[in-house]
């Protein structure tokens, strides 16, 4: 098998190996007339993890290495109940997840989407550049110490 991608005329894709190739030397590069998906972005995330006493409030950061637009927030649906999200910095503003002084529930965040479509729940944010820091600023309610997980899943911007 080969390391490199080269383009399948039968399968009209760029491919490493299939079996319309095999046997064959070499194959045309992808055709310069071939249409781009301009809709198609980059996905990654950001993983926020961090150990929450009870009853008290935690700042759980990271330190994204790409430009990034965030686009959804995922909480562990195991501990979402127990989570209030008090606020998402970036950098050194601050987007309140909640005008009120009680936050918002973490249990909001699912990992799946109603049937199945996608949720932009971070729309609202702005780019991340790298060097900026995120955090999420959360609060246990409950009256046990637990670890906090969550997701961010971001558009790459530029590399």
């Amino acid at each position: 098998m080969t390391t490199k991608s080269i383009w399948c005329d039968e399968c009209k894709l760029k491919v490493y190996d299939c079996d319309h190739l095999r046997g064959k030397n070499a194959a045309p590069e992808v055709p310069a007339d071939m249409p781009s998906d301009p809709g198609k972005r980059l996905l990654t995330f950001l993983a926020f993890g961090g150990e929450v006493a009870a009853f008290s409030m935690a700042t759980i950061r990271t330190d994204p290495q790409l430009i990034v637009k965030p686009r959804r927030l995922v909480v562990d649906p195991t501990i979402a109940p127990d989570f209030m999200l008090m606020d998402i910095k970036i950098g050194n503003c601050s987007h309140f997840a909640s005008y009120s002084s009680t936050g918002a529930s973490c249990a909001i965040f699912p990992p799946t989407p109603p049937k199945y479509e996608p949720i932009a729940n971070l729309a609202g944010l702005p780019v991340i550049q790298i060097g900026q820091y995120v955090c999420l600023v959360v609060r246990n309610k409950s009256n046990f110490h637990r670890e906090f997980n969550a997701l961010m899943w971001c558009d790459i911007v530029a590399s």
